[in-house]
C-alpha cells in the first residue's frame, strides 16, 4: 500500500510553470514567499482536515489556478497521494485511522454507524502528550462538524432513520434517541441500537482544547487564527477541521459549483493560517499536514467508494513516498521524535518520512525470549545480511498476533497460546510457523515468598500461588499438580511487568508465583524468595515460535534464511555473552526494569535455538490438548498441524541451518 507512484515536490527556488501533469506530477510556481518548514528544529504541529475532498476535484482546481494558497504551499514543500485501504470511506473512520494510526479493527470505529469511543491514549494526541508530558505541549481539537467528530458517552442512535431528507439533502439528527427523523420506509417506527459512545469520549479529556460543532469555515477559520493567537508561545498540536467541501457535496454533488467553492473557502484559510503563522513569528517553526479523511464518489452526492485523497505539507523532511490514511499519525510522531516503533499495540501505519521502506516487518514482544530479535536490531546481524527490517516490539501476544495476521508484518514470534489461537484464526492458511526458537521450561519458575515455608511442590497445599491464569504455562501447572493430588488457591497477576510480579510477593498477596524469566532472577537478586520448581521438570514444552506470511515465505526464499541466520546469530551471541546481551535488551524496553545483572542471569536459563522437526510436532500436540483442557476454544484434534499440514515443506529452512 506504500509503494505508489511518488509525487514529491521538492523546494522551488525560482519560478516554475506546471509540468509533466500528463504524468502526474505537479511542481507549481513559488512566488509567495512561502518557504518549507522542518529542516531544522520545529516546535508546532498543525493538521489541517478538509472534509471530503476528492483528490481528482481538488487537482482540476489547482490546474484551474483556482487555489492559489495551495499552490504556494505544495510549491514550498510536498504533496503525496494519501489511499484509504481500510473502514468506510466516511468522516468517523476517516478522522479516527488518521488520528491514531490504527485500522478499525483496533479502534473499533468502522463507519459513521458502527463505532465505539477509541481507547485511551491511542489518539495521537495523547502519544505526544506522554512523549513530551502534558504540562510540556497543548493540545487541540477545533471542527466544524458536530456529530461524526464527537464525544458523547453511552446513547442511542436510530438504525432505520434517514440521515439526510430526501430533496433537500440536508443533515437529519438520526444520532440521538430524541430525534425527529423521519424513517427510511415512511410510517415504520424507529429502532434505536445502543452505542457505547462516540470515538472521542476518552480522548477529550486529555485535550486542552475541544471545540466542534462550529458549523462554517468562517467560523472555524475565526476560532484557528484565536487560538494560534492565544497559544503562540507555548508548543503545541493542532487538529483544525473544516466541514467543507463535504457539506456541500452532500446536497449539491461533487461535481456542482458549491463543491468547488467549498474548496476554494478552504483555500482562502489555508492563506489565512499561514500568515497568522507568520505575523506571530511561529511559521518557521509549525509545520502544516493538511489532508481528507475520505474523497467523493464522482459526479455523486455521497463517498460510499472513496479512497483516493492527499497529503500537502510545509514540512520538506518529512513524507518522502505515497501513502495510506493510517500513515498520517506515524509520520508525525516520527517527526516529533516519538519511537513509534515501540507503542502499544503497534501502530498499523508507517512513517512516510523514512528515508527507506523496510524490506520486511518482524512484531516480536517484550519478553526475554524474544531476546534473540532485540539483539539481531541492535547489532545490524540483518543489515549484514543485506536486509532492512523493522523491529515492532509490543507488550504482548494479544497485540502482536492481530497485527500479524492483519498483514502488517511478515514475521512474528508468538508463544504458545498465541502460536495456536493465531492458526486457529488464520482459516484461510495464510500464515505458517517456520521455526521454534526456542524458550524452553527453565524460565517458568515456581518461586515461594522468603518467609513462606515452602520448601517442596507438596507444600504449596492450600497455598496461594499467583500467575496469569490465561497462559499456557500455568494452565500445564495445574494440570501437573492435579495429577499429584495438590490443589492451591489461584492468584491472579495484575499486568505482565516484573514489577507488579514482585509486588504481589512482596506485599504478601500471594505464598508464591509461577512466572517467568526475568522475574525469578530478580527475586532471588533482591533475596525476597527462592526456587522452589522449575517447569523443566515435568518437560520442555515451552517454546516461543516464528510465524511467517506463507506468501512471503515462498516469493522470498532467500530473505526468509536471512532472518532465521540472524536470529540464530543472535542467539549465540547472547549464550557466549550475556551480561552484554542484557544490556541490549534491557535498552529496548522499559518494562524489563530488572537489572542488567538480573537479566543476564535469566538469559543462562532461556533455550535459544532455531529448528523445526519431529520433536515440535509432538510438543503442538501436548500444547493442543493442555489447550483443550484450558477450554478456551473448541478445538479440532491436531488443529495446529492440519492447518498448516500443505506447509510442512517451509519448516526445512530452520531444518539446514
Amino acid at each position: 500500500m506504500h509503494n505508489g507512484f511518488i509525487k514529491t515536490l521538492p523546494l522551488l527556488t525560482m519560478a516554475l510553470t506546471v509540468l509533466l501533469v500528463g504524468a502526474g506530477i505537479f511542481v507549481y510556481k513559488n512566488s509567495s514567499g512561502i518557504k518549507g518548514v522542518g529542516e531544522g528544529e520545529f516546535q508546532n504541529v498543525i493538521l489541517l482536515g478538509w472534509d471530503g475532498v476528492q483528490r481528482k476535484h481538488l487537482h482540476e482546481l489547482l490546474d484551474a489556478g483556482k487555489l492559489p494558497n495551495l499552490e504556494k504551499f505544495i510549491a514550498a514543500g510536498t504533496m503525496n497521494d494519501i489511499s484509504i485501504t481500510s473502514g468506510a470511506t466516511d468522516t468517523k473512520a476517516g478522522w479516527t485511522e488518521i488520528l491514531t494510526g490504527y485500522s478499525p479493527d483496533v479502534t473499533g470505529v468502522y463507519s459513521n454507524f458502527d463505532y465505539k469511543p477509541i481507547a485511551e491514549g491511542y489518539t495521537v494526541f495523547e502519544r505526544l502528550e506522554e512523549h513530551f508530558g502534558k504540562d510540556d505541549i497543548a493540545t487541540l481539537f477545533v471542527s466544524g462538524k458536530g456529530n461524526n467528530v464527537s464525544a458523547r458517552g453511552p446513547h442511542k442512535s436510530c438504525t432505520n432513520c434517514l440521515t439526510r431528507y430526501r430533496g433537500s439533502r440536508e443533515k437529519v439528527d438520526y444520532w440521538h434517541e430524541n430525534t425527529s427523523a423521519p424513517t427510511s420506509i415512511p410510517g415504520e417506527e424507529r429502532v434505536f441500537e445502543p452505542m457505547e459512545g462516540e470515538p472521542y469520549y476518552h480522548t477529550k479529556n486529555a485535550l486542552d482544547v475541544y471545540e466542534t460543532d462550529l458549523g462554517s469555515a468562517e467560523n472555524v477559520g475565526a476560532k484557528v487564527l484565536e487560538y494560534i493567537e492565544e497559544y503562540k508561545q507555548e508548543r503545541f498540536f493542532a487538529f483544525f477541521h473544516f466541514e467543507e467541501p463535504d457539506e456541500p457535496g452532500h446536497i449539491y454533488g461533487e461535481n456542482s459549483r458549491e463543491y468547488s467553492e467549498g474548496i476554494i473557502t478552504d483555500d482562502y484559510w489555508l492563506g489565512q493560517i499561514v500568515e497568522k503563522l507568520k505575523k506571530t513569528g511561529i511559521y518557521d517553526k509549525t509545520l502544516i499536514y493538511l489532508v481528507s479523511d475520505h474523497g467523493f464518489d464522482e459526479g455523486k452526492k455521497w463517498h460510499l467508494n472513496a479512497p483516493e485523497v492527499f497529503l500537502a505539507t510545509n514540512d520538506i523532511a518529512g513524507p518522502k513516498r505515497d501513502g495510506d490514511r493510517e500513515d498520517i499519525t506515524p509520520t508525525i510522531l516520527h517527526r516529533y521524535g516519538v519511537d513509534i516503533n515501540s507503542l502499544t499495540p503497534p501502530l498499523y501505519g508507517i512513517s512516510l518520512a523514512q528515508e527507506e521502506l523496510p524490506d520486511v516487518t518482524l512484531v516480536i514482544r517484550e519478553f526475554l525470549s524474544d531476546g534473540p530479535a532485540m539483539v539481531a536490531d541492535e547489532l545490524s546481524y540483518y543489515a549484514q545480511e543485506g536486509l532492512g527490517v523493522r523491529t515492532v516490539i509490543v507488550e504482548k501476544g494479544e497485540y502482536a498476533s492481530p497485527f500479524f495476521l492483519s498483514g502488517r508484518a511478515q514475521f512474528a514470534i508468538l508463544g504458545n497460546k498465541w502460536s495456536l489461537l493465531s492458526q486457529l484464526t488464520d482459516t484461510e492458511g495464510k500464515a505458517e510457523i517456520i521455526a521454534d526458537l526456542g524458550g524452553g521450561g527453565k524460565r517458568w519458575r515456581v518461586m515461594a515468598g522468603a518467609s513462606s515455608g515452602i520448601s517442596a511442590l507438596e507444600d504449596l497445599e492450600g497455598k496461594r500461588v499467583a500467575s496469569w491464569h490465561d497462559s499456557y504455562g500455568f494452565a500445564k501447572f495445574r494440570s501437573y499438580l492435579k495429577e499429584k493430588h495438590i490443589s492451591i488457591i489461584p492468584v491472579p497477576l495484575p499486568g505482565m511487568s516484573p514489577d507488579a510480579a514482585v509486588a504481589t510477593l512482596v506485599s504478601g498477596n500471594a505464598d508464591a508465583l509461577l512466572v517467568w524469566e526475568p522475574i525469578p532472577s530478580l527475586i532471588e537478586e533482591s533475596s525476597i524468595g527462592y526456587e522452589v520448581f522449575r517447569m523443566e521438570e515435568i518437560g520442555d514444552e515451552m517454546s516461543v515460535y516464528l510465524h511467517a506470511q506463507a506468501d512471503f515465505t515462498k516469493e522470498h526464499p532467500a530473505e526468509t534464511q536471512a532472518i532465521l541466520r540472524a536470529l540464530a546469530r543472535a542467539g549465540r551471541f547472547i549464550r557466549d555473552n550475556p551480561l552484554e546481551a542484557a544490556h541490549i535488551i534491557h535498552s529496548k524496553r522499559e518494562t524489563l526494569r530488572a537489572s542488567s545483572s538480573a537479566i543476564a542471569s535469566a538469559l543462562t536459563n532461556m533455550d535459544f535455538a532455531v529448528r523445526f522437526d519431529e520433536e515440535e510436532r509432538k510438543e503442538i500436540d501436548y500444547t493442543v490438548d493442555i489447550f483443550r483442557q484450558m477450554d478456551l476454544h473448541d478445538l479440532p484434534d491436531e488443529a495446529f498441524i492440519e492447518l498448516n499440514g500443505e506447509y510442512i515443506g517451509q519448516y526445512e529452512y530452520a531444518q539446514s541451518l
